[in-house]
């Protein structure tokens, strides 16, 4: 059985050595060696507590996944979901979403 898949080309301007091309669905062969990020290979640095956006928490406090997702679009394209939704940028802002 053979799978064809779209690929996304990574930017390769802050890449020195290899281009990746990563396909949309996923492969089980991989033809160059999978290694973490530098600031991720130290093992306990994943560990450290950071503490959350507080705009982030109040996010995803919102119950209804559809409009988290719509405030998550607000918080996305401000210029446009200011001009176009006015209501609910007022609903966000109240909120401490924005």
């Amino acid at each position: 059985m053979r799978f064809v898949a779209a690929t996304h080309r990574v930017n390769t301007l802050g890449i020195d050595t290899d281009r990746y091309t990563i396909p949309y669905a996923l492969s089980t062969r991989l033809e160059k060696p999978v290694v973490p990020l530098p600031k991720f290979s130290l093992g306990d640095a994943t560990k450290y507590d950071v503490p959350p956006n507080p705009k982030l928490v109040k996010l995803l406090s919102v119950s209804d996944p559809l409009v988290r997702g719509g405030y998550a679009w607000l918080t996305l394209f401000p210029a446009a979901a200011k001009k176009l939704y006015p209501k609910e940028w007022a609903e966000a802002k109240e909120m401490g979403i924005l």
